[in-house]
């Protein structure tokens, strides 16, 4: 399938004109790879946004400058159900997501974040082994960061909705991490 949409202010062509930190392109490649796993693969994230395969690998890729859509972003985050891309570009500006609806219990979380940082461990010693962390077991890394990041963001949800049923304030949406 070529691709289907040419480049328009909602891209990025060059990674290298872009500005950002290469800290924060990083961070979104990886949660664009990982949303992109999330919807299926390649062809049935390209088929859910209406972009060529080719165009998507070049999101998911760390080796091409092109950034993903935010109206992609969007399209494949609802197919998935999961804001992966849009938690990773509040985290690059130290922010944290809360969701508005019902929050998983704080044991429930805390089993998450449990498990999260145990396979984020295994695969560091795996990667540490041999003494070098390649780029691939790198980006393998990342994802689990990501992946732990995330059931952090529900932890600290779930203790906000505790201390919000409590009778304290406690910041809604979006709040400073720290």
């Amino acid at each position: 399938m070529p691709d289907t949409k040419t480049p328009t202010d909602d891209t990025m062509t060059s990674g290298e004109d872009s500005g950002l930190r290469p800290t924060a392109r990083n961070r979104i490649t990886a949660a664009t790879r990982e949303l992109v796993k999330m919807a299926g693969g390649l062809e049935a994230a390209a088929s859910v946004c209406s972009y060529g395969k080719s165009t998507v690998q070049r999101w998911a890729s760390h080796d091409h400058g092109d950034l993903i859509p935010i109206c992609a972003a969007m399209l494949l985050e609802e197919f998935t159900g999961q804001p992966v891309v849009t938690r990773a570009m509040a985290a690059v500006h130290d922010l944290t997501l809360c969701p508005t609806g019902e929050v998983p219990s704080f044991a429930t979380s805390f089993a998450a974040v449990s498990g999260a940082v145990s396979d984020l461990t295994a695969k560091a010693a795996h990667a540490m082994a041999d003494g070098v962390i390649c780029p691939t077991e790198s980006r393998a890394l990342a994802r689990q960061v990501n992946a732990a990041r995330g059931a952090l963001d529900d932890l600290e949800n779930s203790l906000a909705a505790t201390h919000t049923q409590a009778g304290g304030a406690f910041p809604a949406v979006v709040k400073e991490a720290g």
